[in-house]
């Protein structure tokens, strides 16, 4: 067994260099390496973060005249999905850099579904679409390991997002055909405005003055709420 050193983790004390590995806390020099491979993903991760949040509230400030929870919530999703390509990958520096596009970036594609009116409640498309294949592209510019990026580097992962965004699009398409054939992709216009948790459950999922009233405009009487003890329609 090697001589094991005290690694100073925060507050915590490890043994590093042990060969033993039933010895709680123990590694070896190579877990060592993958220690600090990991603790540069995080601060990568930490860093791009918060610099889409602050960069999307600012384009969404000047953009829409002020700053709204569901930006700042976007903001810090963006962040952390442009980054998740090249988290351990990049530099601190880099992934600050890739924060803010993602931020600017993504902020104007969830923009998209206005202009082309498809339904992205949650802008799955806007920051995960997007702002995944933004980070898959920006790794190949922004990387220092394995590879050193550049321009051939940049080529490869073009390539590389345009056949994952093609296989993605024909297998979903054929899953929504399957879908729309059998059980259809869409409710109809009168559950949607009542509710799914209603229209398909049969109980409320937000207990709010306005679900007594909706309920009875809808003919939903008596229906137990989310927690299964009370008669929302008459307990108001």
């Amino acid at each position: 067994m090697t001589k094991p050193v005290l690694l100073i983790n925060g507050p915590n004390l490890n043994m590093l260099g042990t060969r033993e590995p039933h010895i709680y806390g123990s590694t070896t020099l190579a877990d060592v390496e993958k220690m600090c491979h990991d603790r540069a993903k995080q601060v990568g991760l930490t860093l791009s973060c918060h610099q889409s949040n602050s960069e999307s509230q600012i384009v969404e400030w000047i953009h829409g005249g002020k700053p709204t929870i569901l930006g700042f919530a976007s903001g810090m999703v963006a962040g952390l999905v442009v980054i998740t390509p090249c988290a351990g990958h990049v530099l601190p520096w880099a992934s600050i850099l890739i924060g803010g596009i993602g931020g600017f970036v993504c902020y104007f594609a969830c923009r998209l579904k206005n202009i082309f009116g498809y339904d992205d409640s949650l802008d799955a498309f806007g920051v995960h679409g997007i702002g995944g294949a933004l980070g898959a592209l920006l790794v190949g510019i922004f990387a220092f390991r394995p590879v050193v990026g550049g321009g051939p580097q940049f080529v490869k992962q073009l390539v590389g997002v345009g056949v994952a965004a093609v296989f993605a699009f024909v297998l979903s398409y054929v899953i929504a055909l399957v879908l729309h054939k059998t059980v259809g992709l869409r409710v109809k216009e009168e559950d949607e405005f009542t509710g799914l948790d209603l229209a398909l459950h049969g109980e409320a999922g937000y207990h709010l003055s306005e679900d007594a009233l909706s309920m009875a405009a809808v003919g939903h009487e008596g229906l137990p709420d989310a927690r299964g003890t009370h008669d929302v329609a008459t307990a108001r």
